[in-house]
């Protein structure tokens, strides 16, 4: 029988613990030549977005991020363009705040 939604909602919502990421490495998918790879980056090699308009991170639903990604690791892997010799943040710096707390 084919199913409806493609590969799955198993495909969406994996029984096995994802494995996120080691600790001290943030897990980013790159937004240039290899935007379809996924790399382990340290975090001190990510600049934040100066355009970035959300201004607060504080808080406990951030604190409840961090506690996650303890958990689980990182599963929406965060975007970056590459800048100079580092990365600069596109999406995710709740999840990379979160992440560095973690």
């Amino acid at each position: 029988m084919s199913n409806g939604l493609g590969r799955g909602l198993d495909s969406l919502i994996p029984n096995k613990k994802q494995s996120g990421s080691a600790k001290g490495e943030i897990v980013f998918g790159a937004l240039d030549a290899d935007k379809d790879k996924v790399w382990r980056i340290p975090p001190d090699k990510i600049k934040a977005n100066p355009s970035q308009p959300r201004q607060d991170f504080s808080g406990v639903s951030l604190d409840e991020l961090a506690e996650s990604i303890k958990e689980h690791g990182i599963i929406q892997p965060l975007v970056v363009t590459r800048s100079g010799d580092g990365y600069e943040l596109i999406a995710g710096e709740r999840r990379l705040r979160a992440a560095i707390t973690a």
